[in-house]
């Protein structure tokens, strides 16, 4: 059973259908911060509960709360893509830096699992006991930060080169949105 709420699509299909929900009201969190920093501080004090409670593992018998962590983590990150959708962005060196960890997401996510085996080895090999999530965040921190030039590189000389010969399979003028789908584009909806 836990096989299929944590592995499969089946098992993850409460945050698909949350992370549309969070995109249709992604306007109702725009400027609210202190929701977002009380959601954020509820969910990591979650995490630290869960961990403190034996983790995975030690919760498969009589206290079943992994059954709920996906909906749990679907209900928070589905805030989050809400709260960023609408939020107004600045130009300050900081978020220009937050955009290019987007921009090499994708080569993030392809080079992660030969770092994370890796520097799991490392860590447990010749880092203190992870004893706490305090320690073991920290380190997860480090080890991004570590990745990050490597996935930028890949994303400079691999991905984006193949980038240019992207092109668009949707027609977004007014004429085709009204006359092939026969429905009103999100925008121009009259609610």
């Amino acid at each position: 059973m836990a096989y299929f709420a944590y592995w499969t699509i089946v098992g993850r299909i409460d945050q698909f259908v949350l992370g549309i929900a969070a995109w249709e009201f992604r306007g109702f969190l725009r400027g609210r911060h202190l929701w977002m920093g009380i959601a954020t501080v509820a969910f990591f004090s979650f995490y630290q509960w869960f961990v403190r409670m034996g983790g995975f593992y030690a919760t498969q018998g009589a206290r079943a709360v992994w059954i709920f962590i996906p909906l749990i983590e679907a209900g928070f990150f589905s805030f989050l893509i809400a709260y960023y959708d609408g939020f107004v962005f600045s130009r300050r060196w900081y978020w220009r830096f937050v955009e290019a960890i987007g921009a090499a997401s994708f080569s993030i996510y392809l080079l992660h699992t030969f770092v994370v085996f890796t520097l799991a080895e490392i860590a447990n090999s010749y880092l203190p006991a992870m004893a706490t999530w305090e320690v073991a965040e920290a380190v997860a921190v480090a080890a991004f930060v570590a990745v990050l030039p490597v996935a930028w590189l890949s994303y400079r000389f691999v991905e984006r080169p193949f980038l240019r010969f992207r092109t668009n399979y949707v027609d977004r003028t007014e004429e085709a949105w009204t006359n092939t789908t026969g429905w009103v584009r999100p925008q121009d909806r009259k609610c």
